[in-house]
């Protein structure tokens, strides 16, 4: 019985992982004060498994923190940003989290 419920345990912890992933990269475009993201994160229903939560730092303070409840699409989601008072030589971070697990971040200075 012991056996039957440790190989059940593992069996669980261990085929998790196997349907969770980060994103695989944040693709970062800056015009002006709009800025566009497209997490690259690829999954078969993206109303199921997607990108939840995006965070955007500006000079190490957070300016942006948005909850989602589905993917753009199968391969990436995508989301524009107007932050009004960026500049030149202003460090942006970009944080991503999947709903099944596993982060992604970029840092990125405005040219």
């Amino acid at each position: 019985m012991r056996k039957l419920v440790f190989l059940t345990i593992s069996t669980l912890f261990l085929s998790s992982p196997v349907f969770s992933h980060p994103p695989s990269d944040i693709k970062v475009s800056i015009q002006g004060s709009e800025v566009k993201c497209d997490i690259l994160h690829s999954v078969a229903d993206p109303a199921k498994h997607y990108i939840y939560e995006v965070k955007v730092d500006l000079n190490g303070i957070k300016v942006i923190e948005q909850q989602l409840e589905t993917q753009t699409d199968n391969d990436k989601q995508s989301v524009v940003y107007i932050i009004p008072s960026l500049k030149k030589s202003d460090k942006l971070a970009i944080w991503a989290h999947c709903n099944k697990g596993g982060e992604q971040s970029k840092e990125v200075s405005v040219n």
